[in-house]
């Protein structure tokens, strides 16, 4: 870990942590495609991680340690971000769906609720819901 994380917030690890993630789902199939990391840069401008941060976390992704979302909202978020990570480039492949789930069970969503949960995440990403009305829809399932 470099000396500047063990300064970050809880609030930075955490934005940073996401990242990261976004980087694992995207590198899943083996290549990160154009699509997916103008999705990526998208996702860290939101949570102002700087384009050079996110350079650095893709080259350094051992430095960054998983630091789950505090709140319910953060913890749809992310999901739905990851979700949308997987289904960005049309194909959906057992690695990625795998790593979902294990994202999603990381994330603090019960065992026995994650394939539902990630179902409702599906369907908000093929629906095109805003990130407010997918969020509430995840809250209801």
């Amino acid at each position: 870990m470099s000396l500047m994380n063990k300064f970050e917030s809880g609030d930075d690890k955490q934005k940073k942590s996401h990242v990261k993630n976004l980087i694992k789902m995207a590198a899943a199939d083996g290549h990160i495609d154009d699509v997916e990391k103008e999705f990526l840069y998208k996702v860290a401008k939101k949570y102002s991680v700087e384009p050079e941060e996110v350079q650095y976390i893709i080259d350094n992704p051992n430095d960054y340690a998983f630091a789950p979302p505090a709140t319910k909202e953060d913890r749809h978020a992310q999901l739905l971000n990851l979700t949308i990570m997987m289904m960005i480039d049309d194909v959906i492949d057992d690695n990625e769906m795998s790593m979902l789930k294990k994202f999603a069970i990381g994330l603090g969503y019960p065992v026995m609720k994650v394939d539902k949960l990630i179902k409702v995440a599906i369907d908000c990403v093929r629906e095109d819901l805003d990130e407010d009305d997918a969020i509430d829809k995840l809250d209801e399932a």
